[in-house]
């Protein structure tokens, strides 16, 4: 019997902590994870991957390019993509408005929030909680 094929999450944090959390806990749940330290290494993932991932989990502040960056380099090498999309992974407040980005949570991320946010991209037919504003600060 031939085991089914996972779904491909690419990580992009430089963090070595927080990456090797995340991938954990992604694995653990049963998809594929592809971890990259900069936005420089996702783009050079990407561009040799045979297929996308179905998630990137995007830091925004990294050395060599940054999260912004690498949103800016892939819009310019793709056009207007929506797929795969992309979930911010920041420190910051919430950011809202940002061309190609479809959700945003806060660090430090809590996993269940992040578990149901993959699961909203990567398994949309799994309903989410309804009413009121994620965990992720994303208005549902």
């Amino acid at each position: 019997m031939t085991e089914p094929m996972r779904k491909t999450i690419l990580l992009v944090e430089d963090d070595t902590a927080m990456r090797t959390g995340l991938a954990y806990l992604l694995h653990s749940e049963g998809y594929a994870v592809v971890s990259t330290c900069n936005g420089r290494e996702a783009l050079e993932v990407l561009a040799a991957a045979d297929e996308p991932p179905c998630l990137i989990l995007l830091d925004l502040m990294m050395p060599v390019m940054d999260g912004w960056k690498f949103l800016a380099e892939r819009r310019r090498a793709a056009g207007s993509i929506s797929r795969p999309p992309v979930v911010l992974l920041s420190g910051l407040d919430f950011i809202s408005g940002a061309t190609g980005v479809s959700d945003f949570l806060r660090k430090p991320v809590d996993a269940a929030a992040l578990l149901e946010c993959v699961k909203r991209f990567v398994d949309p037919k799994i309903p989410g909680p309804t009413g009121g504003v994620a965990e992720s600060g994303r208005a549902q």
